[in-house]
């Protein structure tokens, strides 16, 4: 009874027409979802109406939103159990855009209606050709980012949990002999035993993010993280850590898309207007070796943004392994809050504050500022380094290079070549 499905027409006559139709079905209560222009008789839906469709499909008062393509993106329509396309779309872009307004919390459903002998046959497998071409690049691009970090081709594979080891960790059984020994030490010694810390536990850390990314894996990830999701990150920025850190989060599939768009260009010049380190993280799996002239155009864009603009990029494999990310770059902004193991703050000048210090450059990990201090001896000599002598140190391309090199210029105040 609590089901809610959106269906997918590419006309509003179409739109209309289903509408009626479903509202004779019972326990149906279809609503017409349309854009603003007015065609004709058929006129559109304002600002104001559309967001009292959005609301009454969010509360219940309708389970079935029948919309056009003007509910695919950019509004904040909650998420649904089934998605039905009433005739396919040629569009990679779009399908995905439609699938992705079900399957975020739990599973959902897609149907798609197809016509035998007709063009939705070509656009069902046009869409289909597109979207494997377009995931072919995508891994591709994701597997070069990694090497031009200096990563791995493949992230390390962890071993699952059985459900055998599973039912074993959460059933309440009596402690073992080695749990009731450490006990009974504990008391002799009038210490506690680790059971009896369980009260003592740190507080989750408080993190902001935007409302786009509140129902999404990630979130769930920074919630095991351990952390709070405060739903107050403002502007373009769907993480903020810091006042002085704030991130951009995209999957290789939406990055894609912006890129295309040029959404993605306007959130980044935003986030570098408002944050003093911005930061893009590209969540996703490699498969294939995609288009080389696609790649070239990617990464000539990357090449040229972060060069002018000191960003930096991280790329994930998964919603965890961004959450562990992001963990990280929280306990080096705010270590007194963060659960991490470092008893006292490292001083600047010893050896580990200047391994610190040069870890804080644009895509710089711990690894690549190990070998920088060990070619170059200092930070000061680092920041006097060219381009070409940053490039001789393993792991460091031309792209991270050129950051490395453009990101101190603009500390010193020198003007770029």
């Amino acid at each position: 009874p609590d089901s809610k499905a959106i269906v997918f027409t590419h006309y509003r006559d179409t739109c209309e027409l289903l509408t009626q139709k479903l509202t004779d079905v019972e326990g149906v209560r279809p609503v017409r979802f349309v854009g603003q222009a007015s065609k004709g008789e058929d006129h559109g839906l304002n600002q104001k109406e559309q967001k009292e469709i959005i609301e009454g499909f969010r509360a219940g008062v309708h389970n079935v939103l029948v919309a056009t393509s003007i509910a695919e993106e950019g509004l904040d329509i909650p998420a649904t159990d089934l998605v039905v396309f009433y005739e396919p779309v040629p569009s990679e872009i779009r399908t995905i855009q439609r699938r992705g307004r079900t399957g975020r919390k739990q599973a959902g459903r897609v149907i798609i209606f197809v016509t035998r002998d007709t063009k939705d046959e070509a656009y069902l497998w046009s869409s289909r050709r597109k979207e494997m071409q377009m995931r072919k690049e995508l891994d591709s691009l994701r597997r070069k980012l990694r090497q031009r970090r200096g990563l791995p081709d493949t992230p390390y594979a962890r071993p699952g949990l059985s459900r055998e080891t599973l039912e074993k960790m959460m059933s309440p059984d009596l402690p073992s002999g080695r749990e009731e020994l450490a006990r009974k030490v504990a008391d002799q010694k009038g210490q506690k035993s680790l059971a009896q810390y369980e009260g003592t536990r740190r507080p989750p850390l408080d993190i902001a993010v935007s409302t786009r990314i509140r129902e999404s894996a990630v979130a769930k990830g920074l919630e095991d993280a351990g952390f709070n999701i405060c739903h107050d990150a403002t502007g373009s920025a769907d993480i903020v850590i810091s006042e002085r850190v704030s991130l951009i989060f995209r999957t290789i599939q939406d990055f894609i898309i912006g890129l295309n768009s040029g959404t993605i260009i306007s959130d980044l010049d935003r986030l570098r207007g408002s944050s003093q380190h911005p930061i893009l993280i590209v969540q996703g799996e490699q498969e294939g070796e995609g288009d080389r002239k696609l790649n070239s155009a990617i990464y000539d864009f990357l090449n040229g943004f972060i060069s002018r603009n000191g960003l930096t990029v991280l790329s994930t494999a998964s919603p965890q392994e961004t959450a562990s990310a992001i963990k990280t770059l929280y306990g080096q902004e705010k270590p007194d809050l963060a659960h991490t193991s470092r008893s006292k703050q490292t001083s600047f000048d010893s050896p580990g504050g200047h391994m610190f210090l040069v870890q804080g450059l644009p895509n710089v990990s711990a690894t690549l500022s190990t070998r920088l201090m060990k070619r170059f001896g200092s930070p000061d000599a680092v920041s006097r380094a060219s381009v070409e002598e940053l490039m001789k140190v393993d792991g460091i391309a031309k792209i991270i290079a050129e950051g490395i090199h453009n990101s101190l210029r603009k500390m010193v105040g020198e003007e770029l070549d």
